[in-house]
């Protein structure tokens, strides 16, 4: 429970029992100075309540304690029948221990039983009655210390437990601020591999072109050296590419194929077949005279693979063959 609402609560019971007091006035004894006392007391009450509920005072306790400690005295003084009683002097200590410090309830009890010795001696000119008994007085150091050890324990074990929840609510705070900073940082590495995603795309595009040269024929230069990781990306692109366009004619431009070896031989024939099993012809272009010297000595033949001398060509072989 929070000092707020133990604040609340002993207000709420404390206009309680001044409710339920200046009752008992009115039926049994009615004695006027009383009952204005008690309306006195309960106005100031309610002002403590009213602006504790609607601004929060943060002397707010110590308000309540002094309020306490002042309607004690005046009501040993207005009534007789208080001073008689010997544990009101306890009234304002107990308040202090509920609402202030473990020094406060001592001070508090010290205070009261000056206050009930003043105000006692200057109306019988002696301190006799029962809060001034031997018995009272020791017994009332007793139930004080008491009630102050129990603060000052309380009071360690509240401050023990706000630190706990302090240092909970940072670590809570800190944990928040290390998972928000994981997920920002996931999200930009999400975002760099989406960047290199599309970047291998690009690159991969850029590898295999597939370039549209008419209605139902693509050109595929190939630049660079042709290994087996890049002919099979050629032969999927391709693939697909024609499939999605209908092609009849693929025209595989070499031109910029600096060797031709055994591998690259065979990365180009396996490629053309896979064409043509869609039904697709396949020209081959750029044949420098080095390149056709090197397929001959390494005996490679170029079945069902049309080579011309450019891609132009090749589309104007074909151009003439769908006009015939």
């Amino acid at each position: 429970m929070t000092r707020y609402q133990v604040t609340t609560i002993l207000l709420v019971i404390m206009q309680i029992v001044l409710i339920v007091a200046g009752i008992q006035i009115l039926v049994t004894n009615f004695n006027g100075l009383a009952l204005v006392y008690m309306l006195g007391v309960f106005a100031l009450y309610s002002l403590l309540l009213f602006g504790h509920l609607r601004y929060r005072w943060p002397w707010i306790s110590q308000a309540i304690g002094a309020c306490v400690l002042m309607s004690t005295f005046a009501a040993i003084a207005i009534i007789p029948e208080v001073a008689t009683f010997a544990g009101i002097s306890f009234v304002p200590m107990v308040v202090a221990a509920v609402l202030l410090s473990p020094v406060w309830t001592l001070v508090t009890y010290g205070l009261t039983l000056a206050g009930l010795a003043v105000i006692t001696f200057s109306t019988t000119g002696t301190l006799a009655g029962p809060a001034f008994s031997f018995g009272n007085l020791l017994l009332g150091v007793f139930i004080a210390s008491g009630i102050a050890v129990a603060n000052a324990i309380g009071w360690h074990a509240q401050r023990a437990a706000e630190l706990s929840a302090q240092h909970a609510a940072e670590a809570r705070e800190r944990a928040e601020h290390k998972a928000a900073e994981l997920e920002q940082a996931n999200t930009q590495m999400n975002d760099q591999l989406e960047q290199q995603r599309q970047l291998l795309e690009l690159v991969a595009t850029l590898e295999t072109p597939a370039v549209p040269l008419a209605a139902g024929v693509l050109l595929a230069p190939i630049v660079g050296h042709l290994d087996t990781r890049r002919a099979q990306a050629l032969t999927t692109r391709l693939l697909h590419e024609s499939s999605a366009q209908h092609a009849r004619l693929v025209v595989l431009d070499i031109a910029g194929v600096p060797l031709i070896d055994t591998g690259v031989a065979k990365a180009l024939l396996q490629t053309a077949q896979a064409l043509r099993l869609l039904g697709c012809e396949v020209a081959l272009s750029g044949i420098t005279a080095n390149v056709a010297l090197t397929l001959t000595h390494l005996g490679v033949g170029l079945e069902g693979i049309t080579t011309v001398r450019s891609p132009q060509e090749a589309l104007a072989l074909h151009l003439r063959a769908v006009a015939a």
